[in-house]
């Protein structure tokens, strides 16, 4: 199974900017998240943590911090600024523990069995080729280690992040494809991503939902990190007239999930787990 067009690389390279500047306000929103994530891969104090996709830091800064200075996580990702942007903040963070590579997920430049754990949180919808990610996220793994990643769910349950994107697509019709729109919901469908997983090879597999029902004072601007970091090559072109007509649009969009004087939204997410046979 192969992703969409999209040069997923160019597109995050040039949005590395928005993700550092918004990374530690939506670290502290994601923290319950992220927990999840790292609790279901089962990391521990000393263990060693392979973080795809890692982006500018989330969970790796987290694993970092349970692994302790007897531990390492080696966060990877495509984008060499994105890990320029986490290396500054582990230093931030006074944690020596945490390494980065630039590498693709679906050949990882790493002996079998390197790791105790595998995580990826967002990212295992823009590989290429998931079935060799599947495959090479078990070959790093040592016998019995885990793996533990989040997806999105269905776009209907995701009002978050998609009433937004969605006004803004409408507002500026041709600027944003179907391809951008779909490809983070590649792997909605309850099942789809494990079967993968199976099929490789894995053992112990299981998917589950992770749903959130976030409330938020009506007029936040909640969306607008959300909006640079995932659709920075429309909004950094707009003029200061456009910005507001698209705030209008949002606003606008968010009208039908209103009660009282809050935004009442969805977020939901896949969270799979599995892990290489003994």
């Amino acid at each position: 199974m192969t992703n969409p067009t999209t040069d997923w690389h160019a597109h995050y390279e040039a949005s590395a900017p928005a993700w550092e500047r918004w990374a530690d306000a939506l670290a502290a929103q994601q923290e319950k998240v992220n927990a999840a994530l790292l609790d279901e891969a089962d990391i521990g104090t000393g263990h060693a943590v392979l973080d795809l996709a890692s982006g500018v830091g989330e969970p790796a800064l987290q694993a970092g911090r349970r692994a302790g200075p007897t531990g390492r996580v080696v966060a990877t990702d495509v984008s060499a600024r994105m890990l320029e942007a986490l290396q500054g903040r582990a230093r931030g963070a006074g944690l020596t523990n945490v390494e980065v590579r630039v590498t693709a997920m679906e050949r990882l430049p790493f002996d079998d069995g390197s790791f105790d754990a595998v995580t990826c949180r967002y990212g295992l919808m823009y590989a290429t080729d998931i079935g060799a990610v599947a495959r090479e996220c078990l070959r790093v793994l040592r016998p019995g280690g885990r793996l533990a990643a989040l997806v999105w769910g269905a776009e209907a349950d995701n009002t978050t992040l998609f009433v937004a994107a969605r006004a803004l697509q409408r507002l500026f019709p041709g600027r944003i494809t179907d391809d951008e729109m779909t490809a983070p919901l590649r792997f909605a469908a309850p099942g789809l991503l494990a079967g993968i997983f199976e099929a490789a090879g894995a053992v112990q597999v299981r998917e589950r939902e992770l749903a959130m029902s976030p409330r938020i004072r009506k007029g936040t601007p909640f969306w607008r990190p959300l909006v640079e970091m995932n659709m920075g090559e429309i909004w950094n072109t707009l003029d200061t007239s456009q910005r507001a007509q698209a705030a209008q649009a949002i606003e606008a969009a968010l009208e039908a999930h209103v009660e009282g004087d809050q935004y009442v939204l969805r977020t939901a997410m896949r969270l799979l787990t599995a892990q290489r046979a003994d």
